[in-house]
């Protein structure tokens, strides 16, 4: 008992000291920012709470500006919020390509080789390298014309016009 006679009195007489010495609600609050001791602080705050009408300068920290109306809104506000409702529109779909790209290119196939997979990679006059991802007998000779094409998630085709087959190829170089 003797114990928190010794904590809470010297507590107690602080906080007097402190609320007396406040004339407004600020510099109560500042002055109970000031006391080291974490258990004296809150004890302040909580007197302060409990005597706030005791303090002069409570109306200036009540004055809460309005809300803003619709109409108050500025323009770039309505521009962030344009900006994200597109991007969310957009989320998941494929990224659009600029209107100047080829979605199919056509070259002449200068090189067929194999790697150690028995997978052929095509090289184009266009300096273009296209590997074949899956081994099958799509036959492609040297001098032949064909094309890729882009397809969906990012995947790319190889075929020739003649055929109607295609093959999944991968850029290499």
């Amino acid at each position: 008992m003797s114990n928190l006679l010794k904590i809470l009195l010297p507590l107690s007489l602080s906080i007097l000291s402190v609320s007396a010495q406040a004339e407004t609600v600020g510099e109560a609050l500042k002055n109970c920012g000031q006391v080291q001791n974490s258990l004296k602080r809150l004890v302040c705050y909580d007197k302060i709470v409990n005597e706030l009408n005791r303090y002069g300068g409570l109306q200036d920290l009540m004055d809460v500006p309005a809300p803003l109306s619709a109409k108050d809104k500025t323009d770039s506000e309505d521009e962030n919020e344009a900006d994200k409702n597109k991007r969310n529109s957009e989320f998941g779909l494929q990224p659009k390509l600029p209107e100047d790209t080829d979605e199919k290119i056509y070259a002449t196939v200068v090189e067929v080789k194999e790697d150690g997979l028995k997978r052929a990679i095509f090289i184009l006059n266009n300096g273009h390298h296209w590997r074949e991802l899956e081994a099958t007998n799509f036959k492609v000779k040297v001098g032949d014309v064909i094309y890729v094409e882009s397809g969906a998630l990012g995947s790319f085709h190889l075929s020739k016009d003649s055929l109607n087959r295609r093959i999944r190829v991968k850029r290499v170089k």
